[in-house]
């Protein structure tokens, strides 16, 4: 994991997630919801490929677009 090399390189401090409070993190929780609600409206993905290509479009879109 890249995460965890970077943190200790900038002196940011890690903490994990307890695995049964999921609500501290609950900004994730949404967007993960969202992804999954709006996502299983849209046809079936023909690969991981196509999968990552619509998720960075949609990024690109929410945090540029809106």
């Amino acid at each position: 994991m890249a995460t965890l090399p970077r943190c200790l390189r900038t002196g940011i401090e890690w903490h994990d997630m307890a695995l049964d409070k999921t609500m501290q993190n609950s900004a994730v929780e949404s967007l993960d919801a969202r992804f999954r609600d709006e996502g299983s409206n849209e046809r079936l993905l023909s690969s991981h490929g196509e999968a990552r290509q619509k998720i960075r479009a949609r990024c690109n879109n929410y945090n540029h677009h809106q």
